[in-house]
């Protein structure tokens, strides 16, 4: 007998060896959440000195999704308090969908959001806002269509850019009803 025909056998077995170990090389790499969180109410705050804080704002969220990267998604919404330096809540915003880019610092609402200035009593309503902390006067925005409402005018835009606080804002293609006191 040939010394080919018992070598046969023996690289049939070592070639689906090698096929069942590729098999094993091909696992994906998983990309999904590495913490998921429930009924979140995290507190942020920025020293004020060398002994005391001052917390400037609170994100409550019922499930928050915690990347690799640290970024974070809030899949059933979220809702964030802005306080001033006197603990009062100026400034706050809710979103049906919630996401966090902590490369950028920046935080996305979607669906239907609401976004709210609590001491001059405007409302604003869009389907996406974004928000970043401490960015100055350009902290909110958004790209999309927006509505702001307060006690005597209601304005749309499709757009906005605002400070933090919300205190001021400034539409993109401004229109709307103002009513005017003599």
């Amino acid at each position: 007998m040939s010394k080919s025909v018992y070598l046969l056998p023996v690289l049939l077995i070592f070639a689906i060896g090698c096929a069942e170990n590729d098999a094993q090389l091909k696992i994906e790499e998983y990309d999904g959440p590495m913490y998921e969180l429930h009924n979140v109410e995290t507190v942020y705050s920025t020293q004020r000195d060398d002994t005391s804080a001052v917390m400037t704002y609170k994100l409550i969220a019922d499930v928050q999704l915690v990347m690799e990267n640290q970024d974070m998604k809030f899949p059933e919404g979220f809702y964030i308090e802005n306080y001033n330096p006197q603990g009062e809540v100026v400034f706050t915003i809710k979103g049906n969908q919630g996401f966090y880019y902590k490369k950028e610092n920046l935080y996305k609402a979607t669906g239907d959001v609401v976004a709210r200035n609590l001491e001059k009593d405007q409302t604003l309503n869009s389907e996406e806002l974004f928000w970043k902390p401490g960015a100055g006067n350009e902290s909110i925005y958004t790209d999309k269509s927006v509505i702001v409402k307060d006690p005597s005018n209601i304005w749309y835009g499709d757009g906005l850019r605002a400070p933090e606080n919300f205190e001021t804002y400034q539409l993109i293609n401004p229109r709307g009803t103002v009513t005017i006191q003599e």
